[in-house]
């Protein structure tokens, strides 16, 4: 359960409930049998909804500390040779296919996470659509230092990525989009 930060307790107490065709849905007959038998949960219900605002709040604090974190870039005069990261490693549901709270389900709710990157190579404001992934950062930390990797390693560069809308991997995978931002990076959505 997220837990905000006291000075952000009530932040989104007039928030409304997620609104997609996933939340709610009349029919899960196309879902498997320990799906449909679970209770079936309104994102409307009290728990839930209440859920979901605690949840908008507690991410008011990573906000915080990536301004934090940027400002500090700034000032010491590394920001525009810094490449900053921002992602996580799973998505969640808020009410989706009856789930509240799930992240182990395989529904675009739970795997489609974002993925943010600023710093040289990556243009302010873009949002790529190319398959991508956590196994991509590694590769791209290491082509921006302009450093081999000592040994194999899986991934690739999201430079490429970044450079050329069209540019396709020969991997055949879900991932994630990626975006891209050299503006304030703590104002990113927040995406579950």
């Amino acid at each position: 359960t997220e837990v905000p930060a006291p000075r952000h307790l009530g932040s989104f107490a007039d928030e409304p409930p997620l609104a997609s065709p996933a939340i709610e849905e009349d029919d899960l007959t196309d879902k498997s049998d320990w799906l449909q038998n679970l209770p079936r949960p309104s994102l409307f219900s009290t728990p839930a909804a209440a859920r979901y605002r605690s949840y908008l709040e507690t991410l008011l604090a990573v906000d915080e500390l990536v301004e934090r974190l940027i400002d500090q870039l700034e000032e010491s005069g590394v920001l525009d040779n810094t490449i900053v990261v921002f992602t996580s490693d799973n998505g969640i549901t808020f009410g989706a296919h009856g789930s509240i709270g799930d992240k182990n389900l395989p529904y675009e709710e739970t795997v489609d996470v974002p993925l943010y990157v600023r710093g040289p190579g990556f243009t302010a404001g873009e949002i790529r659509d190319q398959p991508v992934g956590h196994i991509d950062v590694v590769p791209t930390l290491l082509a921006a230092a302009g450093v081999e990797a000592p040994v194999p390693i899986d991934g690739e560069a999201l430079q490429p990525f970044a450079a050329d809308p069209t540019y396709r991997s020969d991997r055949d995978r879900k991932s994630t989009r990626l975006n891209s931002s050299h503006t304030d990076i703590s104002r990113m959505p927040s995406s579950a």
